[in-house]
């Protein structure tokens, strides 16, 4: 009874939605520190310390005193159900998620429903970009026989002098992919 008592408590504090907040360098979490050497004698140096869950992705950077006034720079990552990259934050001083006044300070996306983990649509940061339908679009298609998809085909031709492109028609229907992006 106590052992499954123990699993209980596991399971729920693995379900339930933990929040994390900027802190640190951290001995409890996966991490990576990077030192760029801005001096010979090594006394001088800028510090980025990339943060990993428990699977090993990303979810945070953070800029060791990189902002003008010397306080950290954190940027976070976020992911789909499917551990696709759905978004990322600009960079927020001190981890404070009200700095911009902007409830979305993250870009984001959205997947097409393939399995092909393509981008259907791209958003920016701001609210600005949600709040107007103002995002890249793009569409997976494939090419037509006529009209704004077809696409004529060229050979070369070498007389042993010159070589020379001649259009030898039109690719046939369905034989090219084609990817039509539409910028806001």
């Amino acid at each position: 009874m106590k052992n499954r008592n123990y699993f209980l408590i596991f399971i729920f504090a693995c379900c339930s939605g933990v929040v994390c907040t900027a802190e640190g360098q951290n001995k409890n979490k996966h991490y990576i520190k990077n030192r760029i050497m801005t001096t010979e004698d090594g006394n001088s140096f800028r510090e980025k310390v990339l943060y990993y869950d428990i699977f090993g992705k990303h979810t945070e950077t953070v800029q060791v005193g990189a902002s003008p006034q010397g306080k950290d720079l954190l940027f976070t990552f976020g992911y789909d159900i499917l551990d696709r990259p759905v978004g990322e934050s600009l960079p927020l001083p001190d981890g404070n998620r009200n700095y911009y006044g902007d409830e979305y300070y993250y870009s984001g996306c959205v997947y097409g429903n393939s399995s092909l983990n393509r981008i259907r649509e791209s958003y920016g940061p701001g609210a600005a970009w949600r709040d107007n339908g103002k995002s890249i679009k793009t569409e997976y298609l494939v090419n037509a026989d006529s009209g704004d998809l077809s696409c004529a085909e060229f050979r070369a031709e070498d007389n042993g002098e010159d070589v020379r492109l001649i259009r030898s028609g039109l690719y046939a229907a369905g034989e090219l992919s084609v990817a039509r992006t539409t910028d806001e």
